[in-house]
């Protein structure tokens, strides 16, 4: 039984619409950039570098390590840093080269993902371009270190084989495919999860046809199976007694209202909500008013089981960032490129047009503060980076030296996190051998040889011998970072 009433086209119509791959190249365009970018001092220091042969046996390793460690299992991740490091090594541009490739494969399925939702591809651009280009979840192309540009491709692909299983009641090879897909996604990032019950709906609710589950109760048995690597985990999670690094809580009132800041974030409201009140406002107040055919329905059904669980799975976690929305946010933009379909075939589509006009031009207002947060990355880590070729090139490889910064910096000040990295770094180029530390406070002249600080003040016994300075102004930044030594040194 089908039920057609506002039922959106599958896909572009043929003859007027650009590639799906072509559109994703168009968006991802800008991005480029970011393979002129160095290796900076979040992750970089302990992922980029190749260390003794044998990448089943470091993955496992540090798999183990992590989960003991951290908390997290997550083997594809590590199957993924291994593997680059493995090819790449100390190369910045291939590294970043395939965290290009990565953008352009998310953007091309999460196009095929709009299309076979119901959305032309001007809608799925505009929808795939908030994830891609806006600054909040658009952090994710910019760091070599964050996961969720490993598993998003996992997770969309999953999507788009369940679309293409659905119009069967057995299963079929697109169920392996998803499949393996979602085991994939939860391999890199636990909390991907997420997608299994937009997973489930959409296998049971075909394109045009009533929501039908107990039809497909053996392929929907089948693609719920992965959750249960997650539930292994987080069994494993609470019975380990070592202290880790992450760790669940009860929320409190707080928490839910950071996360309903981030969902606002996530969609990009401070840049495209005149717009999209302007579509909005053309869908309500058209002469045309759908019925809630099952179309309309399995498309908000499925947004808001991919907004419900996105959320729900890291509300446990304490924190909320940006690359935390990846999930949710794909239902927040299935909504979004949904609205700008429906308003363009409304009867006001010349200000629905305006609308989308607008939209269009607060993502550019986006992705201009997007690069120039990569810039700004990227601009600070080449700083860091002439500290570690002086150290290599002007000091003894067995004197010590010591980072001095605080723990928690004030916001966009350099801290002690940056201090650790740049010891990774040091010790993975295997050029300066000596011992490289991080301090609160200046360490005692018979201990600490050389000190490098943004302090521009020092006290007895130490000389100042160099000052490195940014070569551009970043607002909130001390851009200047200072190297002393021991008096009493020789070098």
């Amino acid at each position: 039984m089908t039920d057609n009433s506002a039922t959106p086209q599958l896909g572009p119509s043929p003859g007027n619409q650009l590639p799906a791959w072509l559109c994703a190249l168009l968006i991802t365009a800008p991005l480029s950039i970011t393979v002129f970018f160095p290796f900076d001092f979040v992750d970089d220091g302990c992922l980029v570098y190749r260390e003794s042969p044998g990448i089943a046996k470091r993955v496992m390793e540090k798999t183990i390590s992590e989960f003991h460690t951290r908390g997290p299992f997550r083997p594809m991740t590590w199957l993924h840093w291994e593997l680059q490091a493995e090819l790449f090594d100390q190369n910045a541009f291939m590294h970043r080269l395939a965290r290009l490739g990565l953008a352009f494969l998310t953007a091309w399925l999460m196009m095929i993902f709009f299309n076979q939702m119901g959305c032309s591809n001007l809608p799925s651009a505009v929808a795939s371009s908030i994830l891609m280009l806006t600054p909040y979840r658009g952090e994710i192309w910019l760091s070599l270190g964050l996961t969720e540009a490993f598993f998003l491709p996992y997770c969309m692909l999953s999507l788009i084989s369940t679309i293409r299983a659905s119009q069967s009641h057995k299963l079929t090879i697109w169920d392996m495919v998803s499949w393996v897909s979602a085991t994939a996604a939860i391999a890199c990032k636990n909390t991907s999860v997420a997608i299994i019950p937009a997973l489930l709906l959409l296998r049971a609710w075909p394109v045009g046809a009533l929501f039908q589950p107990w039809n497909v109760r053996g392929p929907l048995c089948f693609l719920a199976s992965p959750a249960v690597f997650f539930i292994a985990h987080l069994i494993a999670f609470k019975l380990d007694t070592t202290p880790k690094e992450y760790s669940t809580s009860l929320p409190g009132l707080g928490h839910f209202l950071a996360w309903a800041r981030a969902l606002s974030r996530a969609s990009a409201l401070e840049f495209i909500g005149p717009g999209l009140l302007i579509i909005v406002f053309s869908i309500f107040f058209a002469r045309r008013h759908p019925p809630m055919g099952q179309g309309i329905r399995r498309i908000f059904a499925t947004s808001l089981l991919l907004i419900f669980f996105g959320v729900g799975v890291h509300i446990p976690i304490n924190g909320v960032s940006g690359r935390y929305s990846a999930i949710p946010g794909i239902g927040l933009d299935l909504i979004i490129g949904f609205a700008i379909q429906n308003s363009l075939d409304s009867k006001l589509s010349t200000i629905s047009k305006w609308g989308l006009g607008l939209v269009m031009a607060g993502i550019l207002v986006a992705l201009a503060t997007d690069l120039n947060k990569g810039l700004k990355q990227s601009n600070r880590s080449l700083l860091l980076w002439e500290v570690v070729g002086y150290v290599e090139n002007h000091f003894d490889t067995q004197s010590q030296c010591q980072w001095l910064a605080e723990s928690k910096p004030e916001k966009n000040n350099l801290g002690k996190s940056e201090g650790i990295h740049m010891g990774w770094h040091l010790k993975n180029r295997g050029i300066y051998q000596g011992s490289f530390k991080t301090c609160d406070d200046w360490p005692d002249t018979r201990i600490g040889s050389i000190v490098i600080t943004t302090r521009s003040t020092h006290p007895d016994g130490w000389n100042l011998q160099l000052t490195l300075e940014s070569s551009s102004r970043m607002p909130h930044f001390d851009e200047k970072l200072h190297i002393y030594s021991v008096k009493e040194s020789k070098q």
